[in-house]
């Protein structure tokens, strides 16, 4: 393998989908309807790798017996090699985090953590069969089509009852919906400005965070968000939830910082 080129990696077609996952849970504190956060991506894109690569090993030709098949699947799912594909993939060239991060986001757990992110962001998008054909191809490039079979999901003992099988959900059958448009005038002008200045950020190697504080009652609740840019306060945004605060702070420090 090391002398054969990597088969490209399956991309993650949702710019959206993409900025979170580049966006380090340091950072990011906003939850998506969809999928939750990138925790709960981890723990997906997990089950699908390791079925994937067991799945490709079961299929490889000439078949190879249990041992053999336990040893490689130990080794292709072991840290040192995930932290060798990601660097060779040059993954998280492009990762957004704090400097309370910058001396572990290269650690094991770190980065089996984004891999695990960026598989299971993969999956929500396009379903199993990329990401197959993808590991079958980075353990044996000669190899041919797997067979995909629906990964299995952990069995649940339901108070001494007889076991009941739940699986993966299965990603929709067609091609997903095209993505919504930002209006470009009007009251929701600034929708998906966040994005933006996040995707520029990451376009420009430029560090960008944001700070959040409550007040008021519980009931009445106000948040103050923070837009800071390299260390320089670029905008503030004040709404009755973080979301709407946030948003209204990267228009701010979009406006600031003169991008387009």
């Amino acid at each position: 393998m090391a002398d054969r080129p990597l088969p490209p990696i399956p991309k993650i077609d949702d710019p959206i989908l993409f900025l979170d996952i580049y966006t380090h849970k340091s950072i990011r504190d906003s939850k998506n309807e969809d999928y939750g956060d990138t925790q709960r991506l981890s723990i997906l894109g997990g089950r699908v790798f390791d079925f994937t690569v067991a799945n490709a090993l079961f299929f490889e030709r000439p078949m190879i017996p249990a041992d053999e098949m336990t040893e490689k699947l130990r080794d292709l799912t072991s840290d040192t090699q995930i932290q060798a594909w990601v660097d060779s993939y040059k993954l998280k060239d492009r990762l957004l985090y704090t400097q309370d991060f910058a001396e572990r986001i290269n650690g094991a757990d770190e980065t089996r953590f984004f891999f695990y992110s960026y598989i299971g962001a993969v999956y929500m998008r396009s379903g199993v069969a990329p990401i197959q054909n993808w590991i079958a191809r980075l353990i044996n490039p000669d190899a041919e089509a797997v067979p995909l079979v629906n990964p299995p999901s952990p069995t649940y003992q339901m108070g001494g009852a007889s076991t009941s099988q739940h699986r993966l959900p299965a990603p929709p059958a067609t091609a997903p919906p095209p993505l919504p448009q930002p209006p470009a005038t009007g009251a929701g002008a600034s929708f998906g400005i966040l994005a933006r200045l996040n995707q520029t950020a990451i376009q420009k190697s430029i560090q960008v965070t944001y700070s959040a504080e409550r007040s008021g009652e519980s009931h009445n609740p106000q948040w103050t968000v923070r837009c800071v840019v390299d260390g320089n306060t670029m905008g503030s945004g004040i709404g009755r939830n973080q979301k709407t605060a946030k948003e209204a702070a990267a228009q701010e420090a979009w406006t600031a910082l003169g991008w387009s």
